[in-house]
């Protein structure tokens, strides 16, 4: 008797143990789910979850990076080539439906893909006519501000290759109205502002080597005068540590003299310049007699002011 009713009890407390484990082992269970859920990241493409340390899935990610840079080229070449400016429209809008483009990035990469063609005009030669109404057709067709377009200084570049493009043909006409800036400086009679920069930086040099803007070979001899390509700049940064800093001011390029004013004001004529080189960010003159001893301005656009002293020199 005493064994069976040991027996009852055992079975007793093996359900009841049996019991308790089963609800810790389900609320164990539930709890491990809802922490899962909220310690796993949604990816920030499809907004499905994309695993515990991942924002997006590789696919998703693929999918936008294949469609953006095939968006660039095509926004390139349409540019460039003067192409259907509607059909493109269509396109991106299409693509990036199906690509997670948001509609936010549009004006960022029709921005880049402006940059692109505008990179591309300036290393063919001078941008034509054809190429800056190609330009401006696709600016007003997508309803783009100069800011806008501005990604990497290019509707600024742009502008300038422009103002180069009528220089080269004698044509150009007063740069005040490009950059509608007033004019610091008393020209003398018949003499016109080309361009103007404001807060560059003026130094002495008395090294004597430095790189001459075009060197490399990258140059095309035209019937007008010579153009120097852009990318024969690009990456030679100005190094001032040598230099001797002087002044803070404003340079501007005229059809006979290089201007500059800050608290101290010189000009030189271009009959006075023996030689120029350039950078990404600068340029430097010597003039005849000073062999030792430049005058270097940091801050310019040393690709536009090479080349058009480079051109108004010899006229």
């Amino acid at each position: 008797m005493v064994k069976y009713r040991n027996y009852f009890l055992y079975c007793v407390v093996q359900n009841t143990t049996n019991e308790i484990l089963s609800k810790h082992l389900s609320i164990w269970t539930i709890s491990t789910s809802v922490i899962n859920s909220n310690q796993m990241s949604r990816c920030k493409y499809c907004g499905e979850y994309s695993g515990f340390s991942s924002k997006y899935h590789k696919e998703c990610h693929e999918i936008k990076s294949n469609a953006w840079q095939n968006l660039l080229n095509k926004i390139e070449t349409t540019i460039v080539k003067g192409r259907d400016l509607g059909a493109l429209k269509s396109k991106i809008i299409s693509v990036s439906k199906s690509s997670y483009i948001d509609s936010s990035e549009i004006q960022t990469l029709l921005a880049m893909g402006f940059n692109n063609a505008v990179r591309r005009f300036l290393e063919d030669g001078v941008l034509s006519k054809q190429e800056e109404e190609y330009a401006t057709s696709f600016k007003s067709h997508f309803n783009l501000s100069r800011l806008d377009l501005n990604y990497n200084d290019a509707f600024n570049t742009m502008v300038k290759a422009s103002v180069l493009r009528d220089v080269l043909n004698g044509t150009f006409t007063d740069g005040l109205v490009h950059i509608e800036l007033t004019s610091p400086f008393n020209f003398q009679d018949e003499e016109k502002l080309i361009w103007l920069f404001k807060d560059v930086e003026y130094y002495e040099s008395r090294n004597g080597a430095q790189h001459r803007g075009g060197s490399s070979g990258l140059y095309i001899k035209l019937d007008n005068g010579v153009y120097f390509r852009k990318s024969s700049f690009t990456g030679r940064i100005l190094n001032t540590d040598e230099m001797v800093f002087r002044d803070t001011g404003s340079v501007g390029i005229t059809t006979g003299h290089i201007y500059f004013i800050g608290e101290t004001y010189f000009s030189i004529e271009y009959n006075e310049i023996m030689t120029s080189y350039g950078h990404e960010d600068g340029l430097g003159i010597k003039k005849t007699g000073a062999v030792n001893l430049s005058h270097v301005f940091k801050k310019v656009d040393g690709w536009f002011c090479y080349n058009l002293l480079a051109n108004l020199t010899q006229k």
